[in-house]
């Protein structure tokens, strides 16, 4: 059961607990090399938090089209979570100037009706999403990183390339607590499902 009052970013928990420096897997196609960092994460917005196990696929070199790959690979079970089992944040290398060195990922909220992703949460958008959405640092994609392809507009996250943690509480932010949560009627509106949970 949830604790009462807003939630905060700040009441996730996170501690390291191995890491596989000589690990290879494969992502869209792409055999990747680096180490694979194994982490535990307790959500104390919950009363009684039970654990979550992340996995972070860390490339050894960040070459064009590599990713650092976020996954729960085990979590509370229930209903809500079920489509967290094929869930996926990918972080990219920013390549502007201001912010080499830094991490970026979409920001793309689990739909808790099921019916879509809300794919490219455009940066028009940003004012309608939950509180603790907008606690993390976010930013128009085209000052971050080049784009070829429509999404100069999206809506990013940009994280420390070290800061794993960071990158956990995003998971909590956009997949895990909208689908147990559900959206503000505002957030639905502005992202194009105004139909209730």
């Amino acid at each position: 059961m949830r604790r009462k009052g807003a939630l905060e970013i700040g009441r996730i928990v996170v501690s390291q607990a191995r890491i596989e420096d000589d690990a290879h897997w494969e992502f869209s196609g792409r055999l990747s090399h680096g180490a694979v960092y194994h982490y535990t994460a307790l959500d104390a917005n919950d009363e009684m938090p039970l654990p979550w196990w992340f996995l972070l696929h860390v490339p050894k070199e960040f070459k064009k089209g590599s990713y650092l790959l976020l996954q729960a690979l085990d979590y509370p079970r229930t209903k809500a979570w079920t489509p967290i089992a094929r869930t996926v944040i990918n972080f990219a290398k920013a390549t502007m100037p201001d912010y080499r060195g830094m991490l970026y990922a979409k920001i793309r909220l689990a739909d808790p009706m099921g019916s879509q992703k809300y794919e490219s949460v455009a940066w028009a958008n940003r004012l309608a999403l939950p509180e603790y959405v907008r606690t993390f640092e976010l930013r128009v994609k085209k000052l971050v990183a080049t784009t070829r392809g429509g999404d100069a507009n999206s809506l990013v996250a940009v994280v420390r390339r070290d800061d794993h943690a960071q990158m956990i509480r995003l998971f909590f932010a956009t997949k895990a607590w909208p689908l147990r949560e559900g959206l503000p009627s505002r957030t639905r509106k502005a992202l194009g499902r105004e139909t209730p949970r």
